[in-house]
């Protein structure tokens, strides 16, 4: 996880949590986002189920924009599969506002994974054999 704080701090516009880049993505993504004042920020990413997978930043911010890496892991250190994930960035200050957007995590596999698990024969019920 990395923080950059980019612009004019003076004037930094409006409480804005901008789209991740790049969209789909794999294995990490930047999420820019900006305050208007200085507050406390959380920025957390969550699956499709809403349950938490990752808290990539808690503290005080100035007033600014900025923008944080998610290296697709989770609080563990775990990376987390494909899929829509939802990245939420609250403000807890004078006013306490929150934004949410969806990213697509897209892993790729690699050729080996592709010999080793993507043309294995999976036998159904009938004769038909279905490869994948």
């Amino acid at each position: 996880v990395s923080i950059a704080n980019r612009g004019n701090p003076e004037n930094p516009g409006t409480f804005i949590l901008g789209q991740n880049y790049p969209n789909p993505f794999n294995p990490s993504t930047t999420i820019p986002f900006s305050l208007a004042r200085k507050a406390e920020v959380s920025l957390k990413i969550y699956n499709a189920l809403g349950q938490e997978v990752r808290t990539v930043f808690t503290g005080r911010k100035d007033a600014g924009q900025y923008t944080l890496q998610w290296d697709g892991r989770d609080n563990f250190g775990r990376f987390v599969a494909s899929g829509i994930y939802f990245c939420k960035l609250s403000s807890f200050g004078e006013e306490n506002l929150t934004l949410t957007r969806k990213m697509i995590l897209m892993k790729v596999l690699n050729l080996r994974e592709v010999l080793l698990f993507g043309f294995q024969a999976i036998p159904h019920s009938s004769s038909i054999m279905t490869y994948f």
